[in-house]
């Protein structure tokens, strides 16, 4: 759980085991942030929904047996001022949803004392 208030820092770890027939293409990805109703969340102030875009290409090393699937990992960084609510990540390859991640906005409680 995660408290709402000023921007909340969190990191997406991505994975990718890319098909050996898909090697050496470029592939399109979409990471996204979606609300409770699976729509997509704007942040105020910042234009459009919070979504990142790019390619995502890899090679066959030499020697990889053939039907090897080729691993690509990365991370992507935020800090959201979320309010409170049920969210989603969803990441996207080539328009196929591949992985979600759901996670809750909460109002932190105060510390007894």
């Amino acid at each position: 759980m995660l408290s709402i208030g000023q921007p909340i820092p969190m990191a997406l770890a991505i994975y990718v085991a890319v098909p050996w027939l898909l090697a050496n293409e470029p592939l399109e990805l979409v990471v996204r942030l979606l609300d409770a109703n699976n729509q997509p969340v704007a942040v105020p102030g910042q234009p459009g929904a919070v979504e990142v875009r790019g390619r995502l290409e890899v090679g066959r090393p030499p020697g990889l047996a053939r039907g090897t699937p080729l691993d690509a990992s990365f991370a992507l960084n935020f800090a959201l001022p979320l309010d409170q609510g049920i969210y989603v990540w969803e990441t996207s390859i080539v328009n196929h949803v591949s992985d979600t991640t759901r996670f809750e906005v909460v109002r932190a409680q105060p510390t007894p004392i």
